[in-house]
């Protein structure tokens, strides 16, 4: 009797260490578990893309439509790109260099449009320049501010 109540407590043991084993085996598995990134929801990341061009370009589209309707004097010029039209490689040998045509609709005032126009900017590592401007439509100015 004492012989099977020895050899129960031997495989009770030896159970034990082996559930232990596995256990810190399994914690420490988990513990240095990399996640995995969420998965995104595409045309919501197509908006985040679209911002983040027209946010890089923005100085360059002011500097553009500044130059194109001049400052006045009765009211202060902005301009708010409402899309990008298409985003090109002109060059397939060129892989770092993109051409970005964008709409843009200056206004003054409380969103009173001005006029319409598409820029397309050729992007470079350490350059953007406007490659051509594309006056589409002037607007009429109510006569408060003309």
């Amino acid at each position: 009797m004492k012989r099977i109540v020895s050899w129960l407590f031997v495989v009770n043991a030896l159970l034990i260490i082996v559930m232990v084993w596995f256990a810190i085996g399994n914690r420490l598995a988990t513990d240095h578990a990399v996640e995995q990134p969420p998965d995104f929801d595409v045309p919501v990341q197509e908006v985040f893309r679209d911002d983040v061009i027209l946010t890089m370009l923005m100085p360059y589209i002011n500097s553009a439509v500044t130059g194109r309707y001049g400052t006045q004097n009765s009211y202060a010029l902005q301009t708010a790109p409402y899309a990008i039209l298409g985003i090109t490689q002109p060059d397939p040998k060129m892989q770092h260099t993109f051409e970005v045509k964008v709409n843009v609709q200056p206004y003054a005032n409380a969103h009173v449009t001005v006029g319409e126009d598409i820029l397309t900017f050729e992007v470079s590592p350490g350059r953007i320049y406007l490659k051509e401007f594309l006056h589409v439509k002037d607007y009429p100015l109510p006569k408060h501010l003309q």
